[in-house]
């Protein structure tokens, strides 16, 4: 991840918004954030449907086995903040 920070501030700097809010730290957090919860959901999802599936699902029944919960985003995470490039 150190990578993609360093090539994120070298395109800043070579694209001119030195003088820019940005927070290289918080945009490497959503970036494994959103690759973690996708992950998690993958394997959640894979978990769901072999508790399902016969002869699995005998088994999953007698051991007491339920579904996991998907994560899902709070409300207004679906669209991206306003960025102020005027410096």
């Amino acid at each position: 991840m150190k990578k993609l920070t360093t090539l994120f501030l070298g395109l800043s700097v070579a694209v001119g918004f030195t003088n820019a809010n940005i927070d290289p730290q918080a945009d490497q957090d959503a970036f494994i954030n959103y690759f973690e919860r996708n992950r998690y959901n993958n394997l959640a999802g894979d978990y769901n449907i072999a508790i399902k599936k016969i002869p699995a699902s005998i088994i999953a029944n007698m051991g007491g086995f339920t579904e996991i919960a998907l994560f899902k985003a709070e409300s207004g995470a679906e669209s991206a903040p306003e960025v102020n490039f005027n410096f």
